[in-house]
């Protein structure tokens, strides 16, 4: 589904030269998120205070995974960039 598309097709397709990078990137920009799940549950419900959906996208859903990665994991509470 979506995850493989952005975890393993879209990559190899840039890596091997098989697609230009802009096609890679309009595609990748283009895709639904598949649905949150697992850890980015907590930051989800956090994030969707104001009613607003914040992983519309797989793009948005990669960057909800770096940011738990980057700072919730970390103990890094209210140190982000959407905490200011």
């Amino acid at each position: 589904g979506i995850e493989c598309l952005v975890n393993a097709v879209l990559p190899v397709a840039l890596a091997a030269g098989e697609w230009p990078e802009a096609a890679v990137e309009q595609a990748f920009l283009a895709l639904p998120s598949p649905g949150t799940y697992g850890r980015l549950k907590p930051l989800e419900r956090w994030l969707a205070g104001s009613g607003a959906r914040p992983f519309p996208g797989a793009g948005r859903l990669q960057g909800g995974l770096l940011l738990h990665a980057d700072y919730c994991s970390r103990g890094r509470c209210g140190q982000c960039p959407l905490s200011s």
